[in-house]
């Protein structure tokens, strides 16, 4: 036989449940902090991003592949990803699980994806760049070849890899029209925005520039001023030494 209820016992219960309730949840940032994922409600500072520490700093995709935001004209908090690929990574799921909130992208973002292909189309970091390409596009991808090899940081025989990685078609005719429209910088250097990926390639193998090394510049070879119908300045004479008075 069932038991009778005790008299007042449902309004016990009712009590002691509230009693035992869990404490609302923190706001997200406060979440972050008591995980350990964040040292200080300020940390993401101003642009919002987190900060994967586990990570190392290059490619910036990688390192910060989260944004928080919250503005005062939108006080519902969000969480951004700094690529579409970002939310596989572990790093991001565990952000999600501890905040409450589901990361997103947003198709204006796309600054993450432009630091992925410029940060590891090098010499150092072309292959990781290969291996990733749900993390960027081709345009970024050739924009960065373009510029990291004019600049020396990425050689000729590493180039191609990460254009056939991301479906970059050759044009043809070796980027005639590019070089068409080139200007001679006063220190030998070249004149052109934006600077196409196969641009850059062609110039290095028909041998018009040599790319930059250190802190210098690309410099046009002599073959390159008569590709552009221009004859190279004169090699300045060095001044004679001061004599000691």
């Amino acid at each position: 036989m069932p038991r009778r209820p005790i008299p007042g016992q449902s309004s016990l219960t009712g009590l002691l449940d509230l009693t035992l309730a869990p404490a609302p949840t923190l706001p997200p940032l406060e979440s972050l902090v008591e995980a350990g994922i964040i040292h200080s409600v300020h940390a993401p500072g101003y642009g919002g991003h987190i900060r994967d520490q586990a990570a190392p700093f290059h490619p910036r995709s990688v390192a910060f592949p989260l944004r928080y935001d919250k503005t005062w004209f939108d006080p519902e908090p969000r969480l951004y990803l700094n690529t579409p690929a970002c939310a596989d990574l572990p790093f991001v799921h565990r952000v999600e699980a501890v905040t409450g909130l589901r990361a997103i992208w947003h198709p204006n973002a796309s600054q993450g994806q432009w630091h992925h292909a410029v940060d590891l189309a090098n010499d150092a970091g072309w292959r990781a760049l290969a291996g990733s390409m749900g993390h960027t596009t081709r345009q970024c991808v050739e924009s960065a070849v373009g510029i990291e090899l004019t600049g020396g940081r990425l050689s000729l025989a590493n180039a191609r890899a990460p254009l056939a990685a991301v479906g970059s078609v050759e044009p043809e005719g070796r980027s005639a029209a590019e070089w068409d429209r080139i200007t001679p910088t006063s220190n030998g250097g070249i004149s052109l925005k934006p600077r196409s990926a196969w641009w850059a390639v062609h110039g290095i193998e028909d041998g018009w520039y040599r790319p930059g090394k250190g802190s210098t510049y690309e410099r046009l070879t002599a073959a390159g001023y008569a590709r552009i119908g221009q004859t190279p300045p004169a090699a300045q004479a060095k001044r004679p030494r001061k004599e000691a008075a």
